[in-house]
């Protein structure tokens, strides 16, 4: 089990002066850590533009770094913007956060060329810089972000503390997503105990859901209970409270909410809703009728969005492919000396609207595996089981030393990317199933399965690879296509690239 969560800064023993500090510190270290990240775009920018670009494209101004430096409305620009986004206000994911960076940042240099363009100064600050400077800006602002957040919060600066309501597993998942994220900097300092009769408030602990294993489970101390709220909020400092009840009747749940907010800052409610898609949706407000809607949205329905995904995939494929060209001969060539066979492996799988095609990949096994598993099954019952249960085997003694080298570089799956380009696959999608697994897993699930086409990496790649049982391997796709943006395919392709060369199930 792992130690007790002890949340840092904002605890018992800080002062309320301190704490007060702490808050207001939190954003202007935020701001100074974008600022840095800003003059150190405008820097290499700057750097750029005289030391190399220079060579061949004459100079049209003359200005130092000093004199941009000089130029202080240009990161305050960047500042405001990200201030009316709420990026040093809101508690986000941090890919959900990288997003609202991305387009701030796009408002804030289209602001900035705009003036520099309109205002006629092109002669005292460089158009090239000021690109240069955004788009250095795309990279250079997440990447400060990601790394000095989880530092403030290790210091206790902007470290919210909650407590949560429901002592079940729903709630102690939340519990151990938010402990799990470094980023949004929320941290559940205990539980308060609501009644276990409907007297009050309904059926207040009701654990449906199965509990989580041990090895993923928190020790969660109990504050008190639903009573002595406000006088655990004044002790312990907190701020926040996570509402875990999502069996409760309706007028209960507001009735709980509503007390809840006049001890707390922020209520986070985990919602009655499962398997939808949530990164797809949008809340509809009726004032009048004191009630919203929750809009979900399917983006693969839209044959633009398919269109869209499509184009970028095979753009993406060529530009792969053609620096690649070596590195595959260079492959083809270990693999046709390693043992012998062909040097692709082609297998039937399902594709997009249920048609099947060939998947190809270089060959990792001994010519004849199929028998040489039928034989290992039969002899070895505990392989069977996992071989059933993942549809592979951890240690398959059928795999080549070549084989397993590609495997765990996963350099085996390169030539997708020619399924790509011939409009098979995609570069992220769900995982390209065989026929018999789709009968036996997706049953009735198929045509939603369908809606896209197949991915050479995808969401049950970088949350777990190989470790995740095929039925998760089901969940993770399915809930890939009811939410699938081009944003998502971009977070996992990115994320895909730290499990690769990380060499680890997930990051």
């Amino acid at each position: 089990m792992r130690p007790a969560l002890r949340p840092g800064g904002e605890g018992r023993g800080s002062s309320p002066g301190g704490m007060l500090a702490k808050r207001i510190l939190y954003p202007v270290l935020m701001m100074a850590g974008d600022l840095f990240s800003f003059y150190l775009a405008l820097w290499i920018s700057y750097t750029l533009r005289v030391g190399f670009l220079a060579r061949w494209v004459p100079l049209p101004f003359s200005q130092t770094f000093g004199d941009l430096l000089s130029r202080v409305w240009m990161p305050l620009v960047v500042v405001v913007v990200f201030a009316y986004e709420g990026l040093y206000t809101k508690r986000e994911p941090f890919w959900e956060e990288a997003r609202t960076v991305i387009r701030g940042l796009f408002l804030s240099f289209l602001a900035i060329f705009s003036i520099v363009s309109l205002g006629k100064l092109s002669d005292e600050i460089s158009r090239v810089v000021v690109v240069g400077t955004g788009l250095l800006s795309l990279v250079l602002v997440p990447l400060v972000r990601v790394r000095w957040k989880p530092i403030l919060h290790r210091m206790g600066v902007g470290v919210k503390k909650a407590v949560l309501l429901g002592n079940n597993p729903i709630g102690h998942m939340a519990h151990l997503g938010l402990f799990r994220d470094h980023y949004m900097g929320i941290r559940i300092a205990g539980f308060v105990s609501l009644p276990e009769t409907p007297d009050e408030f309904g059926v207040m602990e009701r654990s449906d859901p199965e509990p989580l294993p041990e090895n993923q489970t928190l020790p969660l101390p109990c504050l008190g209970s639903i009573e002595d709220l406000g006088e655990i909020v004044r002790t312990e400092r907190i701020r926040g409270a996570v509402v875990a009840v999502p069996h409760m009747r309706r007028e209960d749940l507001a009735s709980l909410i509503e007390r809840v907010q006049r001890s707390v800052v922020t209520v986070y409610v985990v919602p009655n809703v499962a398997q939808v898609s949530l990164l797809n949706s949008e809340l509809l407000y009726l004032f009048y009728e004191e009630m919203f809607l929750l809009g979900i949205h399917n983006n693969l329905k839209s044959r633009l969005n398919r269109l869209v995904k499509s184009f970028s995939d095979v753009v993406i494929a060529f530009v792969i492919v053609l620096p690649l060209l070596p590195i595959l001969a260079g492959i083809a060539l270990m693999v046709a000396i390693s043992s012998p066979g062909s040097i692709l492996f082609s297998q039937r799988r399902v594709g997009r609207g249920g048609k099947c095609f060939n998947i190809y990949k270089f060959r990792t096994m001994y010519e004849g595996a199929e028998q040489i598993l039928e034989k290992i099954l039969e002899e070895d019952p505990e392989l069977e089981d996992e071989y059933r249960r993942n549809r592979k085997l951890r240690n398959d003694p059928r795999i080549t030393s070549v084989g397993r080298f590609l495997r765990k570089t996963s350099l085996d799956e390169l030539p997708q990317l020619f399924n790509v380009l011939k409009g098979e696959m995609s570069l992220v999608g769900p995982r390209p199933a065989m026929k018999e697994e789709m009968k036996k897993y997706y049953r009735d699930l198929e045509s939603e399965y369908g809606l896209v086409k197949p991915g050479m990496t995808g969401l049950w790649q970088v949350s777990g690879r190989s470790h995740n049982d095929f039925s998760m391997r089901v969940r993770l796709d399915l809930w890939y296509i009811r939410n699938w943006s081009l944003w998502l395919d971009l977070v996992i392709l990115v994320r895909t690239v730290g499990v690769v060369f990380g060499r680890r199930g997930a990051l």
